[in-house]
């Protein structure tokens, strides 16, 4: 059969891919959000700010967009800072969320600022690197070696290799334009030399005055525990950032990505929150001279941190990532128009005529829960599900409104069930409707009211309902009003609203209150 990509003639599916970091492209389709100016002006002058976006909204791709931008400024010789990515807390959470604390941030990000330094002496020829290894003062070769030492050599040589193979990646996407593939050929040498690099620094701590190394070698030699203490904390990445100015960058940013997406954090605004409540509640930490933080979380941690008063938020810059309609139309239409070579303009030429393509867009954009994330994968289940309808078709055929809605209700059951806890997901279908009160919940599994509070936090918890509004109390005046709730996810609103079955699997009786509790 001839696909929908082949009939329309384009050079590939516009929609194939859900993560930025996997579409090296990515440049010539990307719609720059809201805030986008800002995270490139504060990133650039190592200064703070909180992104916040629901998931999907475009935070990763935001990142890694300034990520090749600060890339492509250093290999053009412009002055930019040492740009680190923290998406990976695997050895923050070593202990657990509960151990998670100061010393365990600073370890960490000074390994990846050591990291990218050795990357990028890596990729630099044998004589330019000489010129900045050669020509280091005697303090500077004394805060190189205490660092190297001390949080990149630390670790064992195997796990070394393998944190590498990420930026190593994002480096590879960030020099596209050089024409060919330039770290998969180069693996082993880039391994090779930056262990040799590493060894090459500490080598010379022989050489270096006692008077000159011992202050830096005493304050890291106290720990990640002492390290708990803000004003060592603070100390500690004055030091990154002189170690990263020593090469030429003008200081340090770090961006803090994907900490909802642990194992540990999942689902859950509040671990979340919890895992990086040590940072954000050290507001001079976010206000170090030439070192700045660029966080890209989700947008429910908000609620939890403004609520607590030792976050400041009021003291740390803020913004939210919201996507007007228009601009993700605009999404859809870059991508159909880049890939088609300019032949396809917009989503109606995709469909038969029969279709009422500015209604079905609306709800597409509703559904995706104005996640451009979604929205593309969205979008790709309805072209795969078209194949998939038409596949012993003679001829070839636009996209009908059929296809277009059993496309929706697939995507929506698919994503639901891969989000939301299974518990969650029986519970609402159970209770079945789309707005209620707390008596509802109560009614609907025979439980007392603080019960059915918590199970309506939970939910809130998990971003599938929200408060929208109050009820008048029963009985008539002189009752306290009841807060109403509604279903604020579209794709589970979908579900209740349609009856769509989840799967036998999430199917369950009245009986079943204790298996969902």
């Amino acid at each position: 059969m001839t696909t929908l990509i082949e009939f329309l003639g384009l050079k590939g599916n516009p929609f194939a891919s859900y993560v930025a970091e996997n579409e090296p492209e990515i440049e010539y389709y990307f719609i720059r959000p809201q805030y986008y100016s800002t995270v490139l002006d504060r990133g650039n002058n190592s200064q703070s700010l909180i992104l916040f976006g629901a998931r999907g909204a475009g935070k990763s791709a935001t990142r890694l967009a300034y990520y090749k931008n600060a890339i492509a400024s250093r290999m053009s010789n412009k002055s930019t800072p040492l740009v680190i990515i923290l998406d990976d807390f695997s050895r923050i959470l070593d202990k657990g969320l509960n151990k998670v604390d100061l010393g365990s941030f600073v370890s960490e990000i000074g390994y990846l600022v050591v990291e990218s330094i050795l990357l990028w002496l890596a990729e630099l020829s044998e004589d330019e690197r000489k010129i900045y290894l050669e020509v280091l003062n005697k303090e500077e070769e004394a805060n190189a070696i205490e660092l190297v030492k001390n949080y990149y050599l630390i670790l064992p040589e195997l796990v070394r290799n393998s944190t590498i193979s990420e930026p190593l990646k994002l480096l590879d996407q960030a020099w596209y334009k050089r024409g060919g593939v330039w770290v998969s050929s180069r693996w082993n040498d880039i391994v090779k030399i930056i262990a040799n690099i590493a060894q090459g620094i500490t080598k010379k701590q022989t050489e270096i005055d006692v008077d000159i190394a011992q202050p830096l070698s005493d304050l890291l030699k106290r720990g990640s525990s002492e390290w708990n203490n803000a004003v060592y904390a603070r100390a500690i990445l004055l030091k990154f950032v002189r170690f990263a100015r020593t090469f030429g960058f003008t200081g340090v940013t770090v961006l803090v990505d994907k900490a909802d997406e642990t194992t540990v954090t999942n689902n859950s605004a509040v671990s979340t929150a919890s895992l990086l409540y040590p940072i954000l509640s050290s507001t001079q930490l976010l206000e170090v001279e030439g070192f700045g933080w660029l966080f890209f979380l989700w947008d429910l941690l908000e609620k939890p941190y403004s609520s607590d008063q030792k976050i400041r938020l009021d003291k740390i810059a803020n913004a939210f990532i919201k996507w007007e309609d228009n601009y993700l139309r605009e999404l859809i239409e870059k991508r159909l128009r880049y890939f088609s070579d300019g032949k396809i303009q917009e989503f109606s030429q995709l469909c038969q005529t029969s279709v009422n393509t500015n209604s079905i867009l609306n709800h597409i954009i509703r559904l995706s829960m104005k996640s451009p994330r979604e929205l593309i994968r969205i979008m790709d289940t309805i072209i795969r599900e078209h194949d998939d309808e038409y596949n012993n078709s003679l001829e070839p055929t636009l996209l009908t409104t059929e296809t277009i809605n059993r496309a929706l209700d697939k995507y929506t059951v698919d994503t639901i069930r891969r989000v939301f806890e299974r518990k969650h997901l029986q519970q609402i279908k159970r209770l079945s409707k789309v707005n209620f009160i707390n008596r509802d919940v109560q009614l609907t599994f025979r439980i007392n009211d603080d019960t059915a509070r918590n199970r309506i936090i939970v939910w809130t918890d998990a971003g599938i309902v929200a408060q929208t509004g109050t009820r008048a109390a029963e009985g008539g005046s002189g009752g306290k009003p009841a807060h109403e709730y509604s279903i604020v996810d579209q794709r589970v609103k979908r579900v209740i609203e349609r009856n769509l079955s989840l799967g036998s699997d999430f199917e369950q009786d009245e009986f079943t209150d204790q298996l969902t509790a």
